[in-house]
């Protein structure tokens, strides 16, 4: 069926959508949605940030609200709600902490502690991301200056951060946050162009004395420099540069100092001709530059395609990683050993499922904060120490919400027209029929990067806080079985499959119809009832 026009939709179109349907996907898009899980030292508290999406006189607004978890009695308090509330972050001391909250189009930088004792400074700038300084009397904000945030743009979303501001994002330190002599100053000598990337903080590390700052940054302002990150390493005393000639002609980015401060830890591009794959927002490799030598070694077995660090292990041996996609199986934690180069990678999360990007938070003893969620799990936050890997779920937001009648998710593969094997998911009806053939919708994901993997049945599809009404369940009860097809251009794959579309879109396309072709000759999709979803890149591909 090869170039067979489906009939199609770039954008979600639903023409006889009954009341039922409708009042489904309401319930659906309604569920709580979590921002961000940040554990505390010793992982005595959590931190949960979450928000709502409501509907009250035919308009839909987000309301977030902050929690704090006792992890030692398992008790709950409601410490804020507000329009916004982001990027809740702990003191090294994990005692005191700060989060982004906005009302009434008012944003404030609010630092509170376990005694709820907490004050408030008014910002008149976009904030990207915080970080607290080793003492614990500083913050250092990643923030374009001059402009008046909004309920609706408190912050910049941190997955736009690999292109150029227009406003030259750069860092500020706000000075005795927990006394009353505040003061805030643009941090002296930094290079423009502030480089942000992969996490909602700020790309840079300081060294155990605080002396250092390593950060990351986009050498020129021309489009040609976007993804093209340098790392400088500059001493906060003295704003004397470190002269590093490696870090000076390399990509890189996601500097984190070793806890002994002796070696720098970082992402680094790929070479190649193509420019998907030699891009930094989608491929990288994990490398290690020795200070004092300035020797760098990049350990050779590495699963990755965009690894992102987390942290070093307290004995400075172990690198932690972050796999946002593994093939259909979800994104996936892993553990270098830098002793070791020549071993791969341990797996440390097993679950199979979504460990949401965008939630996640690291303590400074190394617990990691997540929302998680599978097929027939909603999501949920959860802590695990990255040094044991004991998941632990320490949330229940969504017990009043769980859905019935769940259909099942498989993976399927199939081979693409010039015979290369494509993976993809399968969503059927909980009482799916072998005997009869159901009408199709292929489903786009966008990208083409990204890859599907296992979410929640019962919630609707949504990156952040983007949710679009294509809600799973609500359309298996309209009679659909789904495909969600991981064409080439795919994340999770490996490099080369990454990069096997560049300049070729139409092998992508090819992709999805042979798995088409694919589902109708396993009669399990009726070739006279196909549709197609797409949005962003798969809307042209729609």
């Amino acid at each position: 069926m090869k170039k067979k026009l489906l009939w199609a939709v770039a954008v979600p179109c639903w023409v006889y959508a009954n009341n039922s349907f409708v009042d489904q996907i309401k319930n659906s898009i309604q569920r709580p949605v979590i921002s961000s899980v940040a554990p505390s030292l010793k992982n005595h508290y959590t931190l949960i940030d979450y928000h709502q999406i409501n509907h009250a006189n035919g308009k839909f607004a987000r309301d977030y609200t902050l929690l704090l978890q006792d992890n030692s009695n398992n008790q709950t308090v409601e410490i804020d709600n507000q329009q916004v509330i982001a990027l809740p972050t702990w003191s090294p001391n994990g005692v005191d902490y700060a989060y982004i909250g906005c009302k009434n189009d008012n944003c404030n930088l609010i630092v509170r502690n376990l005694s709820s004792e907490h004050r408030s400074i008014a910002l008149d700038m976009d904030v990207n991301a915080l970080k607290w300084s080793a003492d614990g009397k500083s913050i250092y904000l990643l923030a374009t200056a001059n402009t008046t945030p909004t309920s609706n743009s408190p912050y910049s979303e941190f997955h736009q951060d690999t292109t150029i501001s227009d406003g030259n994002p750069q860092i500020y330190v706000i000075n005795n946050v927990t006394t009353n002599t505040i003061s805030i100053a643009k941090l002296k000598g930094l290079k423009d162009n502030i480089y942000s990337f992969d996490m909602p903080t700020i790309d840079a590390g300081f060294d155990i004395n605080g002396e250092l700052l390593a950060y990351a940054h986009i050498p020129c302002n021309s489009d040609q420099c976007n993804n093209r990150g340098r790392i400088s390493i500059m001493n906060l005393k003295t704003q004397q540069y470190l002269s590093i000639p490696y870090l000076e002609k390399n990509v890189a980015v996601d500097p984190k100092f070793s806890p002994d401060g002796k070696y720098l830890a970082f992402r680094q591009q790929l070479e190649s001709d193509n420019q998907v794959i030699n891009n930094i927002s989608y491929s990288g490799k994990v490398c290690i530059l020795n200070l004092a030598t300035q020797q760098v070694n990049c350990p050779a077995k590495q699963y990755t395609q965009s690894p992102v660090i987390l942290n070093w292990s307290r004995d400075g041996q172990t690198i932690f990683i972050y796999e946002p996609f593994i093939k259909t199986t979800g994104s996936q934690v892993y553990a270098i050993n830098i002793l070791q180069p020549q071993q791969p990678p341990l797996q440390l999360s097993q679950a199979k499922g979504w460990l949401d990007f965008s939630t996640l938070n690291v303590s400074y003893d190394n617990y990691l904060g997540f929302g998680f969620e599978n097929n027939n799990k909603p999501q949920e936050a959860y802590v695990a120490s990255l040094e044991l890997w004991n998941q632990q779920k320490i949330s229940n937001l969504q017990e009043h919400n769980l859905s019935q009648n769940l259909g099942t998710m498989e993976t399927i593969q199939w081979k693409s027209y010039d015979g290369l094997n494509i993976q993809g998911v399968l969503i059927k009806p909980q009482n799916y029929d072998n005997k009869r053939k159901y009408p199709l919708l292929v489903m786009g994901k966008g990208g083409p990067s990204g890859a599907w993997s296992e979410r929640y049945l019962g919630g609707c599809f949504g990156i952040g806080e983007k949710v679009f009404p294509a809600c799973w369940q609500s359309l298996l009860n309209q009679g659909f079985v789904i495909l969600l097809p991981n064409y080439r251009g795919s994340s999770g794959y490996g490099v080369d499959f990454v990069g096997a579309n560049y300049k070729n879109f139409n092998k992508s396309y090819d992709d999805i119809m042979s798995g088409v072709d694919y589902l109708i000759n396993q009669n399990i999709a009726d070739k006279n009832h196909l549709a197609l979803w797409g949005w962003s890149y798969d809307g042209y591909t729609t």
